[in-house]
């Protein structure tokens, strides 16, 4: 024994490694990727136990059959391409009859080889690991990302591994090496060193091409792992935040299949009703049966990893969930072999990853998991996308509503112009002959004897002039309020003054009735516009009378909270029923029953109303069915402060009236 046969021997022991952990992986998955691994370092296994005996005995009886089962390893590289690509049946025949045919004679010839026997050995074996290399390298172009490259280095190695022999015959042909009758071989000179040495090197990397191509260690996988579920989770982020789940999931299969160069991917999902559906997939149309129950998932999670879909058949209908290989293997599942893993709970419990290939893949279902989890951040997203979707929706039906809103504003405003325009026209022209019929009327009746049987007829024409002309003037200030048009002209004044004349000029209404009216407003200043106050306290007392049976009290109050005038009518009257609260300031509002309703148009109080915010202020009311009510108007800033009391009235005067009227009232 001498050093480079010791080297020789050394650089066997990485392929015994490398056996020996396909072997574990194989017993671990049953793939049958690993078990062919396996076999292909079976010969190095050999030629270590056959090295190990030469130099414990000498024998050299074993080196002939070690170096035939050398040639085999040719022929297993060719059946490991053909799992990962369809091989020709022809090609994978010659290889064995060729394999066959020379082994024999190696195996009983003589050493050192002569070259009758060792040139078509060696042209034999690097043939066959040229058409494995080719059918690796052809496979790796239809792939991507890390099994591309998985299989470009199988390739790289199965080239390196048919060098070593191709080195030796033209070392020895060059006299540059010799067989040293072991299957070693020997530098002879200079140069030959050299051609030892880079055959030992073709050994030792096409072993370790083979390690990272087929089985590779385990932070390796979870760096391509985390690698491919990077891709995954960075091609999802890049899709639109609007984009619908059906395209998400769509898209998350279509990226699966590219990282793991899949031939079709499938992502499963239970639906709200439990039943299996498919999310989303690619490479493939196929989906499972309508209303097949989740559970069916499990007989192809429960099957050993990957499955083939045609050989499972059977096994698939001793589970609960046959029906689905069942549905796949009478489909375009036939044929193909699956790897089902399932999806992360609790966001997408129940689904799974199918990954199906038509040749071995290079991705274990471990390496897929990672890829796998990246699911959630689909349904994530998917969830996303649905509020997004339904804030658009809702977004676009708010802009749909507020389009219907602004043009029924338009049309609205042009009605109400064209309301304010005919009654501005309206009122010219009633006021005109309604002027001249109250005019004419009053000068007959004054013209006429009081036992005159005319006079009665002219007093109701006179009257129902009046009347009229009320009616269009508080349609005219209901209008002008409502438009905005109405100006008001602030100024002070005598609130308790106001208030007095008033009460004094309603006397032909308060008499027939026996009301008695409290005046309780102390000597104030504030300021309003006179007129349209006076008009606000007309129609409150004009209703309070209107509404309050005969011998019954009206009070008017007025006071000041700091700045903050209050002014108060009191009935008691009929008064208003509590759902009928919110009505009463509304246009034409006519409110309690109809045996209840006295005259009226209705737009008092919503004149009122309209005048009080035109100041600035504001109305209540408080009111008790058979009690009567209170409407209190508050104007901030009104109230000036208090003003000089007038001096006492002339004896028979109108304030004495007022002051010592009947029931200390009018």
């Amino acid at each position: 024994m001498n050093v480079t046969s010791l080297l020789t021997t050394l650089v066997a022991l990485p392929a015994v490694a490398i056996l020996v952990r396909a072997a574990v992986l194989w017993l671990r998955r049953r793939d049958p990727i690993d078990g062919q691994i396996a076999l292909l370092f079976v010969p190095d296994l050999v030629f270590l136990v056959a090295d190990l005996l030469w130099y414990a005995t000498g024998r050299t009886d074993l080196t002939g059959p070690v170096a035939a089962l050398a040639l085999a390893r040719a022929y297993q590289t060719l059946r490991i391409a053909g799992l990962l690509r369809p091989t020709a049946r022809w090609l994978e025949g010659a290889a064995l009859a060729a394999v066959l045919l020379l082994s024999v004679p190696m195996a009983a010839v003589d050493r050192p080889v002569p070259p009758a026997v060792g040139i078509p050995y060696a042209a034999c074996f690097v043939a066959i690991e040229v058409a494995a290399a080719r059918l690796f390298a052809a496979e790796a172009r239809h792939r991507r990302g890390t099994p591309a490259v998985r299989l470009r280095v199988a390739a790289a190695a199965t080239l390196l591994f048919a060098g070593a022999p191709l080195l030796a015959v033209v070392g020895t042909r060059a006299g540059l090496i010799t067989d040293d009758g072991a299957n070693h071989h020997l530098a002879l000179t200079g140069p030959g060193v050299a051609v030892l040495v880079a055959y030992e090197s073709c050994l030792v990397l096409s072993a370790l091409g083979y390690l990272v191509a087929f089985v590779p260690p385990r932070w390796l996988r979870e760096v391509w792992a985390t690698r491919a579920a990077n891709v995954v989770g960075e091609r999802l982020l890049d899709a639109p935040p609007t984009e619908a789940a059906e395209r998400l999931w769509r898209r998350y299969a279509g990226v699966v299949r590219d990282v793991t160069s899949a031939d079709a991917v499938v992502v499963l999902l239970r639906d709200p009703a439990g039943a299996l559906c498919r999310a989303g997939a690619a490479g493939t149309d196929w989906a499972p049966p309508p209303g097949l129950p989740a559970g069916a998932l499990d007989a192809l999670l429960g099957l050993r990893q990957p499955v083939a879909v045609g050989a499972a058949r059977g096994a698939a209908s001793r589970h609960a969930g046959g029906p689905l290989l069942a549905d796949l293997a009478a489909g375009p599942g036939a044929g193909l072999l699956l790897t089902a893993v399932p999806l992360p709970p609790p966001r997408l419990a129940g689904g799974a990853l199918v990954i199906a290939n038509r040749t071995r893949g290079l991705f274990a279902g471990d390496d897929l998991k990672l890829v796998a989890r990246i699911a959630v951040l689909c349904g994530v997203l998917a969830e996303r996308s649905a509020v997004l979707a339904d804030r658009e929706a809702a977004l676009a039906e708010q802009r749909r509503l507020g389009a219907e809103l602004a043009a029924s504003v338009r049309a609205l405003t042009r009605a109400d112009n064209a309301k304010r325009d005919f009654l501005a026209a309206m009122s010219h022209e009633l006021r005109t002959p309604l002027n001249a019929i109250i005019g004419f009327s009053d000068l007959m009746r004054a013209d006429l004897a009081p036992d005159d049987p005319h006079a009665a007829w002219i007093g109701h024409v006179h009257t129902s002039g009046r009347h009229l002309l009320a009616l269009i003037n508080e349609l005219l200030d209901l209008s002008r309020v409502e438009s905005g048009t109405m100006e008001l002209d602030p100024a002070d004044i005598r609130l308790d003054r106001l208030v007095r004349d008033l009460v004094s000029s309603l006397g032909p209404l308060l008499d027939p009735k026996r009301l008695r009216v409290a005046v309780e407003v102390p000597p104030m200043l504030v300021r309003v516009d006179p007129v349209r106050f006076r008009q606000i306290l007309e129609n409150l007392l004009a209703n309070a009378i209107r509404y309050t049976p005969e011998r019954g009290r009206i009070t008017v109050a007025a006071g000041a909270a700091g700045p903050d005038l209050t002014v108060a009518v009191s009935d008691t009257g009929v008064g208003i029923a509590e759902a009928d609260l919110d009505l009463i300031f509304d246009p034409f509002a006519r409110v309690g029953a109809a045996g209840e309703r006295s005259g009226g148009t209705g737009l008092g109080l919503a004149v009122v109303h309209r005048i009080v915010r035109a100041h600035g202020g504001d109305i209540a009311v408080a009111s008790v069915p058979g009690a009567g009510s209170t409407f209190t108007v508050t104007v901030p800033g009104a109230a000036l402060g208090p003003a000089a009391p007038d001096p006492p009235p002339a004896p028979g005067g109108v304030a004495a009236g007022l002051a010592a009227g009947p029931d200390g009232g009018c």
